[in-house]
């Protein structure tokens, strides 16, 4: 059987809250029910169908059904429509929280874009102040190889920067396509494990170098199935939050492990501690743990978020086995997070 169409507005509100009908079907078929309520069979498009309405003190519903059984059974309409009125103020205030939720994260897709298009055109001006381009007009082409030439190592670094800012803002779009509901943007084929590592962790080993950081990423022949951009994303958040949490001079290891059903990535390290009862925690959306947040180190308590609920659309999970911290450095402990995805 097809669904019915909806339609549903809170009285005297500009903006349906249901908006399932097309505008010029909704027009026809208000002229056909002028009162508060109503229920009947009615041709349109050229299509014969059932519409109904029904209007309380705070709603109003349209409905319109063009299956065979509906129209013959007047009750079955009503009962859906009557349905939906009795949750409508429930459904109305769920709907306005999504709506909230969904402008907050484009807010803030916006402002990281906006963050990461400053930081790559900084680290350009590193290499080539922006004045002394200005100043050189048509020559300014010649005065940045100059500047390239003279100083390779900072240039090499500018480069590889300006790659994780791109990839950053690659994850940013991702992040927020995959995570929009559409299934159509979910691609799962065999990967190579190893590879998609590698097309992550070459854009942090600069970070981990400047800690002093010892990084082994071991090799491994494993396949699985998951969408390859989201999993990328997942590992982009894991790598970003391990270069930003971990211990000085510290190391980072990666390693597999295979079940007959999944295979797990173990990211392994000795990094800011975890609280017992943070293990969830730091998976919710706007939540940072305890010691960062003490150290002033906390970002925006997203990116683990992102990893976690990317890595369930592929099947998936991600989580933390928590070390316990030495009592002569409370701070730190060896922590481990698993993200374990459907074997191929």
């Amino acid at each position: 059987m097809k669904d019915a169409h909806f339609w549903l507005k809170r009285n005297g509100s500009p903006k349906a809250i249901i908006n399932e009908i097309p505008e010029d079907w909704l027009t026809e078929i208000k002229k056909a029910i002028p009162g508060s309520s109503g229920n009947t069979k009615f041709h349109i498009s050229g299509k014969q169908a059932r519409i109904a309405k029904i209007q309380s003190a705070s709603h109003t519903i349209f409905a319109l059904a063009f299956d065979e059984d509906r129209i013959k059974s007047k009750r079955m309409l009503a009962t859906e429509a009557a349905t939906l009125m009795a949750i409508a103020e429930e459904f109305e205030q769920k709907a306005m929280l999504a709506a909230k939720k969904e402008e907050a994260h484009t807010k803030r897709l916006i402002h990281n874009l906006k963050s990461l298009t400053a930081k790559t055109m900084q680290e350009i001006f590193y290499v080539a102040r922006q004045d002394n381009m200005l100043s050189y007009g048509k020559r300014a082409k010649d005065y940045v190889k100059d500047e390239i030439v003279r100083n390779p190592d900072d240039a090499a670094s500018a480069f590889i920067s300006i790659l994780k800012h791109q990839a950053a803002q690659n994850a940013e779009f991702s992040a927020f396509n995959k995570l929009s509901g559409d299934v159509g943007q979910i691609k799962k084929e065999s990967h190579s494990i190893h590879k998609v590592l590698m097309n992550v962790f070459y854009l942090f080993f600069g970070d981990f170098t400047d800690k002093g950081v010892t990084v082994d990423v071991q090799a491994t022949q494993a396949k699985a199935v998951f969408d390859y951009e989201s999993i990328h994303v997942c590992i982009y958040h894991i790598a970003e939050n391990s270069a930003k949490y971990i211990r000085q001079g510290g190391a980072f290891s990666v390693s597999t492990s295979t079940s007959p059903d999944s295979i797990e990535i173990i990211f392994e390290m000795e990094s800011l501690a975890i609280n017992q009862d943070e293990s969830e925690k730091i998976f919710y959306e706007g939540y940072s743990g305890f010691r960062s947040v003490r150290d002033g180190l906390q970002g925006s308590g997203i990116g683990l978020y992102i990893a976690r609920q990317l890595a369930s659309i592929n099947g998936g999970r991600l989580s933390v086995i928590a070390g316990i911290p030495k009592l002569r450095d409370p701070d730190y402990a060896r922590n481990r997070f698993i993200l374990s995805i459907p074997r191929a």
